[in-house]
């Protein structure tokens, strides 16, 4: 099983190749947001690097967001072409539960948390919904557990003092490029898991653009 996965969710940029469970090569760098002028690039120097021809991938993993509209279009649409093109699968994750893989619990809860800007944060609500939630009143909410935890994404860098701020010792911070999804994460995900037809993959936005507010 040959894997291509795709992660532009954010300000990063991810591309990686798997097979039979193991990355054979990946691409990680800070775009920023300059997804799609690097993308078909960047897929022809992986390929190459792994002595791959396009032809010869089997399954198609991609990052839905949350995240940036115009980087989750970007992947999702490239990765739909590529399912479509080569008639394989696609399989679909969440940015959150792509962070949440590359840190398995280990005594403490682990918490994917992505910066949404305006003092904002995307997170997983008790039911496993992907929601919104104002940054200060969801640390305080993570302070009521009174129990340690583990703290991973985007929002761990821009918040870091807020968090320090209301959770203090409760807090396991993350460092460095760990707070961003990762296409080697996502594509053993996809592995362990059978894809569909590119066409029920949608988006996961979780509020409009900017510019679709400013138009209500």
């Amino acid at each position: 099983m040959r894997i291509l996965a795709i992660e532009t969710s954010g300000p990063t940029f991810s591309l990686a190749l798997a097979e039979n469970s193991k990355v054979v090569s990946e691409i990680f760098w800070h775009s920023g947001l300059k997804h799609s002028e690097q993308l078909v690039p960047s897929l022809r120097k992986l390929l190459k690097r792994a002595g791959w021809k396009v032809s010869s991938i089997d399954k198609v993993a991609v990052s839905t967001g949350p995240g940036s509209f115009t980087g989750i279009r970007v992947g999702l649409s490239c990765a739909k072409t590529i399912a479509q093109a080569l008639k394989v699968p696609l399989a679909a994750f969440n940015s959150i539960d792509i962070l949440k893989s590359s840190m398995p619990e280990k005594g403490n809860r682990v918490f994917g948390v992505i910066d949404a800007l305006r003092n904002e944060v995307f997170v997983k609500d008790r039911s496993g919904k992907v929601v919104i939630k104002n940054s200060q009143e969801y640390w305080e909410e993570l302070k009521h557990l009174k129990s340690r935890v583990n703290l991973i994404g985007s929002a761990v860098i821009t918040h870091k003092n807020e968090i320090r701020n209301i959770l203090g010792k409760y807090a396991i911070i993350t460092t460095s490029d760990n707070n961003y999804p990762k296409a080697g994460v996502l594509a053993l995900m996809a592995d362990k898991m059978p894809g569909k037809n590119y066409k029920t993959i949608e988006p996961l936005y979780v509020r409009r653009s900017w510019a679709e507010e400013r138009r209500h």
